[in-house]
């Protein structure tokens, strides 16, 4: 062989190395293309569906819960950092809403209702969970 045919052996090698890594490119590159055109077809949606959500501290304990429950009732409610429940902003099935305060002990404070006629009621418990006062 002479020194030309070696060195067209050499080039021929080296344009084929070339040309694979260029087409393993290539097919890289498209795929690429491919996935972000796809990716661009879905709408992200803007719904999240759940029959509960609960909402944790950095710690791992429950602050919030919002719910429905097997009697129809929905319910969110807010806990202290001890996990005691302070604030309940309720419907229930027959249509009477209402938000409760509750005391560090977990009894009620204050009730804010409206009953399934329209009509609120707004009541004040003591320290014994008595009634002190309330609205008509």
């Amino acid at each position: 062989m002479t020194a030309e045919t070696t060195d067209l052996q050499a080039l021929q090698h080296r344009l084929e190395r070339e040309s694979r890594r260029l087409k393993q490119i290539g097919v890289v590159v498209l795929a690429g293309i491919v996935g972000a055109v796809l990716m661009g077809q879905v709408k992200a949606s803007r719904v999240v569906q759940a029959e509960k959500f609960v909402v944790q501290d950095a710690s791992g304990r429950t602050r919030a819960e919002l719910g429905t429950a097997p009697d129809g009732r929905v319910a969110l409610v807010l806990f202290d950092q001890n996990g005691r429940s302070r604030i309940e902003l309720r419907v229930l099935s027959d249509d009477r809403v209402g938000l409760l305060l509750y005391s560090k002990d977990e009894k009620p404070s204050a009730a804010l209702r409206v009953l399934s006629d329209g009509r609120a009621l707004l009541a004040l418990y003591d320290k014994e969970e008595r009634l002190h006062w309330q609205t008509p």
